[in-house]
């Protein structure tokens, strides 16, 4: 039986909603419904989980919104106690019917943008947005400047990230503060601009001293006596390119622009 005849149907329509929480490479499933649910081949765990209908936000200039609320202490919401996540965190929600598996449809597709705690700190209420809104957002393009314009290690840049790739023991921590055994033998301010990722978390590195590093935000959870990954960072410059990654060719900036603006300093 087709969608739209369950769902207008006042007898056969048995709606089930299922929820996709995405964040980097690992994927979370929860379904409204009293049981777990599998459907195309993935497991939905059942979870006290609401929504809203999408409206237009006030607060995000216009944009569709839609409004979701689960206990705290779900993994998803636990993410956003104290800082928020590192990667961006993608929302699908799918709707279907028992007995109709798997011809469903996508009811919406975005992003978390906020959380807000509510019922002192028992429920999460999760603000996303609709992927659309995105397309209506001006986008900046590459600035004529000596530095390079790409993200390290994104497809522009296409520096391999697991090449540069340092992984050991956490020996010590405080604060933002951890030591890495051995990281400092990749060289001086190797790992200044890259991230340690422990876990589901990456942080980013602004300053090393040897096998010190210090992060912009300390992890949630210590790392202390586990073994982290490393990531070798860039001051986007095409020396740098060259002598630390030998990806020159894809250096994005424009490193031969004059220091000094002829039609405002004049020429000596």
């Amino acid at each position: 039986m087709a969608y739209d005849t369950f769902e207008t149907s006042t007898e056969s329509g048995r709606p089930i909603e299922l929820f996709e929480f995405t964040i980097d490479t690992t994927v979370y499933r929860y379904t409204n419904a009293e049981d777990d649910i599998t459907y195309s081949a993935a497991t939905y765990t059942s979870e006290t989980i609401m929504r809203t209908s999408p409206t237009l936000s006030s607060s995000e200039g216009g944009r569709q919104q839609m409004e979701i609320t689960l206990p705290a202490d779900n993994p998803i919401a636990e993410r956003y106690i104290g800082i928020v996540p590192a990667d961006r965190v993608s929302l699908r929600v799918l709707r279907f019917h028992r007995g109709d598996s798997p011809n469903g449809i996508v009811l919406w597709d975005g992003r978390v943008v906020s959380v807000k705690f509510e019922k002192n700190g028992g429920a999460a209420r999760l603000y996303s947005v609709s992927s659309e809104s995105a397309l209506s957002r001006p986008c900046p393009g590459r600035k004529y400047q000596s530095m390079c314009n790409h993200t390290l290690y994104d497809g522009l840049c296409q520096a391999v990230k697991a090449s540069n790739k340092y992984s050991g023991n956490c020996s010590a921590v405080s604060g933002a503060t951890i030591t890495v055994d051995g990281v400092g033998g990749e060289g001086a301010d190797w790992a200044v601009g890259g991230t340690v990722e422990y876990g589901n978390e990456k942080r980013l590195v602004t300053a090393q001293s040897g096998n010190v590093l210090t992060l912009q935000i300390p992890f949630p959870e210590s790392p202390a006596g586990s073994a982290v990954d490393v990531y070798a960072g860039c001051d986007h410059l095409l020396t740098t390119c060259a002598s630390k990654f030998s990806n020159e060719d894809n250096f994005g900036g424009f490193p031969y622009v004059p220091w000094v603006n002829p039609f405002s300093a004049g020429v000596e």
